[in-house]
């Protein structure tokens, strides 16, 4: 199974201004952990959360004061599953869910 991480604008905004608090490769990393966690069913180390709401079908990750909002999609091409992790919303705890 490959991940593939992709970023709304918003987020890449976010991670631009804000590279001393959070980079991609930690995104990358980050998420790889949660799709063993939410397909795989393994148990890993990773503050994860299914949102609930109008957000039903997102989850979140939380590092730090960090919030990650994004949803998770499973395609399959030449016979390989690829799961796409796209980060919807990256930003500070109390601003994430606006």
């Amino acid at each position: 199974m490959k991940v593939e991480v992709k970023y709304s604008k918003q987020a890449i905004k976010f991670l631009e201004k804000n590279s001393s608090l959070i980079t991609r490769q930690e995104i990358t990393s980050l998420a790889s952990l949660a799709v063993k966690k939410i397909i795989l069913l393994e148990d890993t180390n990773i503050n994860l959360k299914a949102l609930k709401g109008r957000w039903k079908s997102y989850h979140r990750i939380r590092t730090g004061d960090i919030r990650i909002v994004f949803l998770l999609n499973k395609t399959k091409e030449d016979n390989e599953e690829i799961v796409i992790f796209f980060a919807y919303k990256v930003a500070h705890r109390g601003n994430v869910y606006d």
